[in-house]
């Protein structure tokens, strides 16, 4: 039992010299220290591009600082990551490690490689030195037709944020033809200007609606730009939502900005051709007390705003007629005193012991006997 069990141990220590020596009579070659070694033919072994010492591995370098470092040409793709490990796919989804370009750019690529063999840049990561030795974070993307990736986003070394802008002098700076900033539940829009007019406004919208427009410093709530006429300019509802709430509302008047100052003559008369009515608004059927603005046009026009034609009137200033109000009160004061004076010169002239009482109406000036006694 022991001869046979010492035999079996001989011819496998005999098979194994022998595999030993073919193996060493199949593969021959040389290589360099610390670089990983790759089969350079069937039975040859050279230097690989992977290098490795201190326990860190380099590809395209021999003197590693990281435990990965890649390099490769500047402004190159230095490592590419596919989402296909088929390399015979026409279609290839790559992230691209690109080398420095200029001014010391770091780069990101997002390629794709079509079935036509172009291979496309579809967007760009990418880092710029800035003249103060900053660094810029840039966003690049692919427009359908393009074949520039041009800049879309950047965030300045200062944290600024730019859209349509490679400056942005503020936190969040929008740039464009019709930039806006949209948040759409709810949907609420900061536009620059409205599709189809002019590119001066600026449109705060909620849920679809033009809630805020200023065009040319003129400020619109819930009205379109078309009907923007004053600095600020509220829809014709009959109900709150066109109407303003305060606590004050001061009008300018010094005198230091006045001239050709007059007193209003009339006043009374004036008065007298105004009328006072009770309406309904067509709106909502709201009863409501005021005047119509076309007939207080034709006696006071400095207080009546028109359409741009001139002839179709839109608004009364009913403050302004204050003053007029208190100019026609005066007048009536006047006429008050003098028919008080009238009455004391007939109360002198009472002959025969009869006293003539007279009266008088403020409204029409007009004086006539009540009555002797």
């Amino acid at each position: 039992m022991q001869r046979k069990t010492f035999g079996l141990l001989v011819l496998s220590v005999f098979l194994l010299l022998t595999l030993a020596l073919q193996v060493q009579a199949q593969v021959d070659g040389s290589g360099t220290t610390d670089f990983i070694p790759k089969w350079t033919g069937p039975t040859t072994l050279g230097d690989s591009a992977i290098f490795e010492t201190g326990g860190n591995v380099g590809i395209g370098t021999t003197t590693p600082g990281f435990s990965l470092e890649v390099a490769g040409p500047s402004d190159n793709q230095t490592a590419v990551f596919r989402s296909d490990p088929d390399p015979t796919n026409p279609f290839v989804n790559q992230l691209t490690l690109i080398g420095s370009g200029p001014n010391s750019e770091a780069r990101l690529g997002f390629v794709t490689t079509h079935a036509d063999g172009f291979t496309h840049h579809m967007g760009i990561i990418k880092s710029v030195e800035t003249p103060d030795a900053g660094g810029d974070l840039v966003f690049q993307t692919r427009e359908p037709g393009l074949l520039g990736i041009p800049e879309r986003m950047r965030i300045t070394s200062t944290g600024n944020v730019g859209i349509g802008t490679t400056n942005p002098i503020q936190k969040l700076h929008v740039e464009g033809v019709f930039p806006q900033v949209r948040l759409s539940t709810p949907d609420f829009i900061v536009s620059h200007a409205e599709i189809g007019v002019a590119l001066d406004n600026f449109v705060i919208r909620v849920l679809g609606r033009d809630t805020l427009i200023i065009s040319d410093g003129f400020a619109g709530l819930g009205v379109p730009s078309a009907q923007i006429s004053h600095r600020l300019t509220l829809p014709n509802i009959a109900s709150s939502a066109g109407r303003g709430l305060a606590n004050g509302w001061f009008l300018y008047s010094s005198r230091r900005w006045k001239t050709n100052i007059e007193t209003i003559n009339g006043a009374v008369d004036k008065v007298q051709r105004l009328r006072g009515v009770y309406f309904d608004w067509k709106e909502d059927g709201k009863r409501d007390l005021g005047m119509i603005a076309e007939e207080v046009g034709e006696v006071v026009p400095e207080v009546v705003a028109y359409e741009e034609n001139g002839k179709d009137a839109t608004s009364v200033d009913y403050a302004r007629l204050t003053a007029l109000l208190v100019e026609a009160v005066k007048e009536q004061q006047s006429q008050i005193r003098e028919l008080k004076a009238e009455i004391e010169g007939l109360k002198a002239k009472q002959t025969g012991g009869r006293k003539i009482v007279m009266s008088a109406s403020p409204l029409d000036g007009e004086v006539s006997p009540a009555g002797t006694r």
